[in-house]
């Protein structure tokens, strides 16, 4: 088992990254997560930025300096409604081909999920550096987002917005898995009352068994 699986990951050193950003305006936050590709087709969460309230501006800023940091192989950012500009300035800045706007429907979203439960179920996701409050508020994340039947029994992700965002952590991390260019998985429709979409922690860097989802 690789050390840095205990431990916070050690300095960066060129590895390509992979970087998802959930945009807001208002109310709910802006969240970058930026996934390092370690080896062995695993993603480590090399670390994870947190907004309330930045204009647009404030938010490309931060982007501009994560590209500069890292060597961003592909970004994916959420497109949907108010994010249509935001992905314009990336895409203008560094490129379309290293910028994909993602526009969240039913299906985007749920393929997105499932990747990025089935990446963390085969622990092929490792979150070492995440501590204290930031770990609690990306478990929270994690399991506010559930699963419940759409129309015709076809199942819809939902997600409560309170006063700490909108799962918007979840989101980010979802769409660094996209960046990274991960397939589109396989799933069944199954109808149901309602299920849980959270996933189950024993921990968040590897320890002890896989992450599993409840209620899938």
């Amino acid at each position: 088992m690789p050390p840095w699986k205990r431990r916070p990951l050690p300095p960066y050193d060129g590895r390509p990254v992979y970087v998802g950003m959930d945009i807001a305006a208002r109310g709910d936050l802006s969240v970058i997560a930026v996934l390092e590709d370690v080896g062995g087709g695993v993603l480590a969460l090399r670390e994870m930025q947190v907004m309330r309230g930045e204009s647009f501006a404030a938010q490309l800023a931060r982007l501009d300096a994560v590209m500069r940091q890292y060597r961003v192989a592909r970004v994916a950012i959420d497109q949907t409604g108010m994010g249509e500009m935001p992905v314009q300035e990336a895409q203008r800045r560094h490129g379309q081909y290293r910028v994909s706007g993602v526009i969240f429907t039913q299906a985007s979203k749920l393929d997105m999920a499932v990747a990025l439960k089935d990446r963390m179920q085969a622990r092929r996701l490792l979150m070492p550096d995440v501590h204290g409050n930031a770990r609690d508020a990306l478990i929270d994340d994690l399991r506010a987002v559930r699963m419940e039947p759409g129309a015709g029994g076809v199942p819809k992700l939902m997600a409560e917005r309170d006063g700490r965002g909108h799962a918007d952590r979840f989101w980010a991390l979802a769409l660094a898995v996209a960046a990274a260019g991960e397939g589109v998985p396989v799933y069944r429709y199954e109808s149901v009352a309602r299920r849980s979409f959270a996933p189950r922690f024993d921990d968040l860097d590897g320890r002890g068994r896989a992450q599993e989802w409840a209620g899938w």
